[in-house]
């Protein structure tokens, strides 16, 4: 796979670990941004890998994630 990326920043009121993890148990792959930093975290956020994602699926996985950013 290729390493296309981009991030998505969070308020900081949302934990993006938890996020992530909660994304993950449906499937999808978004790092937490905060697990990047060395030291105290500066950003919180998700990093959304694309170059091997047909669009379909990522246009599904982004509707998904969404609603699991929306319940926080």
């Amino acid at each position: 796979r290729t390493g296309l990326h981009f991030i998505a920043r969070l308020p900081r009121d949302l934990d993006d670990v938890s996020i992530s993890a909660r994304a993950e148990r449906e499937g999808i792959v978004v790092p937490a941004l905060s697990k990047y930093f060395y030291g105290a975290a500066r950003e919180t956020g998700l990093v959304f890998g694309y170059a091997a994602t047909p669009f379909p699926a990522a246009k599904h996985a982004v509707t998904r994630l969404a609603s699991i950013v929306s319940y926080g």
